[in-house]
């Protein structure tokens, strides 16, 4: 029983099989693999799906709609007939287009299917996708992100080209040891860059052998080729003193279309003329190819800012990339690549088959999930687009709580991951632990998911009840369930919870499977991990020194730990001065010293590489980055 892989694309979408070793597009009933993303609703409850639909935008823009897939996972709806459908419906009518295309083209029907969705999706808009699979009649266990696929299609691609060459000595003139063992093991750390009709996805991949390894993501899910079409138009109607407010939706869709058009002629050609019929008179106006550096400006600036911030996350510098792939139909504009080689400092960039390459992804890893011998030995790991955290108490600003991430964004899935925090006040009776997904400072503006409480009793015996210790673990995946466990060891606490979030739709095997995993990788609160044991030798030696040292040892520890979770450039620094710290402190109590001199204000000094420096600088902080893991 085959399992297909959909693209399931802003603009167009895709559909693949794994056969005969490869990934195999499927065409649809046109013989085309493209499938435009548009759903033309008719007055009887019918609708047209595709090319013929796409037509309707024209003849019949009221009820035909597209670009649905921004607003996944949304409120937005969408009027016809006084009817009114969501993205997730008019998802369902592609989804099952292409369903009874691959069933036409395979000759069984099909029953289950791996979709690509951008890796920036949140988990609202991922359970949205499933569950427009699901009202297509398809069972969808596994989403994959969209530049995860892209990278396991290049990483194939490349690797069976390797093949061919240390097979069949293409080039007579080649060493033969370039080819041996040693070279297969080489990492390769590639830019996925994927941008789509609509999206824009971004990406930093660890290739090692058979293993594609995510390290970094960063996008934006409302910018893509639409809005490069968008901007023309503007552009147009402003040349040619047309106000958008006394056009038709026809006639703006009309002109929306003629600018897609030039836009794609400008990526063969240099220049052309843009020429647009309104009430019976032409208009038109001439374009260059570098004119939409100009015209298109404020979608260059808005490319530029995830690309620098998954640079920075993934610790690379973009002198580091041993291979940039362009994925995605916008990303054939010549004017995309020449700024990308600009923002890079390159010359070479890759792209192939950049309209198909997520979906030859997709059922690359189908075939993996139906453990196709070709590729079984595949591994694709991936991360966590968004932090996970819960709120704080602000000293500043009290009805404000501040943001403690517990999972940050980019963390390898699936992870578990453990915090301690501590009741503010001696007389607290509760604590509310408000779950919320986001990188904002300030806990209220990122998305709350869940919330759950404890209640408190008295403080043990010789204990302040603000020096009881809460343990909070999260426990995640890519499926989108998420564990939340609560302990308080003084007080004999637990508090367990499970969040499907998103409205995540699973059969109980499935809920219970993926739990079973997620827990297995769960530690229990009193295994300590390799930082606390400077912060157990530094409460050893508290416990040991003078009344006088007590205050400036804790303020030590208390820094760090505020260091290592809110700036990993200084972590390494800030580690070794409290090491030689505790020695120094240690070596002195060993003798019986108590001279300590406690004029050390340069311990707290600054003086480390800043991202935001020069060049030179900034290699040797992603260097450094790197090596510690972040």
């Amino acid at each position: 029983m085959a399992i297909i892989g959909i693209d399931l694309g802003t603009t167009n979408s895709l559909l693949t099989v794994f056969e005969d070793g490869e990934s195999k597009l499927i065409p649809n009933e046109f013989g085309d693999f493209l499938t435009p993303s548009v759903v033309n609703i008719e007055k009887d409850g019918g609708y047209t799906v595709g090319n013929k639909a796409k037509e309707c935008l024209i003849t019949d823009p009221l009820h035909t709609f597209a670009s649905f897939k921004r607003n996944m996972g949304s409120d937005v709806t969408y009027k016809a007939y006084g009817k009114e459908y969501t993205p997730v419906f008019l998802s369902a009518c592609v989804l099952k287009s292409l369903k009874l295309d691959a069933e036409r083209y395979l000759g069984e029907v099909i029953y289950e299917a791996v979709i690509s969705v951008p890796a920036y999706f949140d988990d609202k808009a991922r359970s949205a996708t499933k569950k427009a699979g699901a009202m297509a009649g398809l069972k969808v266990e596994r989403i994959l992100n969209e530049p995860s696929a892209a990278a396991l299609a290049y990483v194939f691609h490349e690797e069976k080209k390797e093949l061919l060459v240390e097979k069949y000595h293409l080039d007579p003139n080649e060493d033969e040891d370039e080819y041996g063992e040693e070279d297969e093991f080489d990492e390769k750390r590639m830019l996925i860059f994927d941008f789509g009709g609509g999206t824009l996805d971004i990406s930093v991949v660890d290739h090692f052998g058979t293993v594609v390894e995510i390290i970094a993501v960063s996008g934006d899910n409302k910018l893509g080729g639409i809005d490069f079409d968008r901007a023309i138009t503007d552009h147009f109607l402003k040349i040619n003193g047309i106000e958008e407010n006394k056009l038709s939706a026809e006639e703006y869709n009309s002109v929306v279309a003629i600018s897609e058009s030039t836009k794609r002629i400008l990526t063969d050609e240099l220049k052309t003329v843009m020429k647009v019929t309104l009430k019976g008179k032409e208009y038109e106006m001439a374009i260059e190819r570098k004119d939409l550096i100009t015209i298109c400006a404020d979608v260059f600036k808005r490319i530029s800012a995830p690309l620098k911030r998954v640079l920075v996350d993934s610790a690379t510098s973009k002198y580091n990339l041993g291979a940039i792939v362009l994925v995605g139909g916008s990303s054939k504009m010549p004017v995309v690549q020449q700024y990308l080689m600009h923002l890079l400092d390159c010359e070479n960039i890759s792209v192939t088959n950049p309209d198909h390459m997520v979906a030859l992804g997709v059922g690359q890893y189908v075939g993996i999930k139906e453990r196709q011998s070709e590729v079984k030995d595949y591994v694709l790991t991936d991360v966590c687009p968004f932090s996970l955290g819960t709120g704080v108490h602000n000293k500043l600003d009290e009805s404000r709580n501040l943001s403690s991430v517990i999972i940050p964004r980019n963390s390898a899935l699936p992870i578990s991951k453990t915090e301690i925090y501590h009741p503010v006040r001696a007389d607290q009776d509760k604590v509310s632990f408000k779950i919320y997904q986001g990188e904002e400072m300030y806990a209220d503006m990122n998305k709350k998911i869940d919330e759950l409480e404890i209640r408190l009793g008295k403080a043990p015996s010789g204990k302040d009840l603000t020096e009881v210790a809460i343990y909070v673990t999260y426990t995640y995946d890519i499926n989108g369930i998420l564990l939340v466990d609560i302990e308080v060891p003084d007080m004999h606490i637990k508090k367990h919870k499970q969040i499907k979030k998103g409205d995540l739709e699973l059969s109980d095997a499935d809920s219970k499977r993926i739990t079973d995993v997620l827990n297995s990788i769960k530690k229990p609160v009193a295994e300590k991990n390799a930082e606390d044991e400077i912060f157990k030798r530094g409460e050893e030696l508290f416990a040991i020194a003078p009344d006088y040292l007590k205050y400036d040892i804790g303020e030590k520890l208390n820094y760090y730990a505020h260091i290592i979770r809110l700036d990993m450039y200084r972590a390494p620094m800030i580690k070794k001065r409290l090491e030689k710290y505790l020695d120094d402190l240690e070596a002195k109590l060993n003798v019986g010293e108590d001279d300590f001199a406690l004029d050390d204000t340069s311990w707290y000094s600054d003086n480390y590489t800043s991202p935001d420096k020069v060049e030179e600088d900034w290699e040797r902080t992603w260097e450094n980055k790197r090596r510690i893991g972040f």
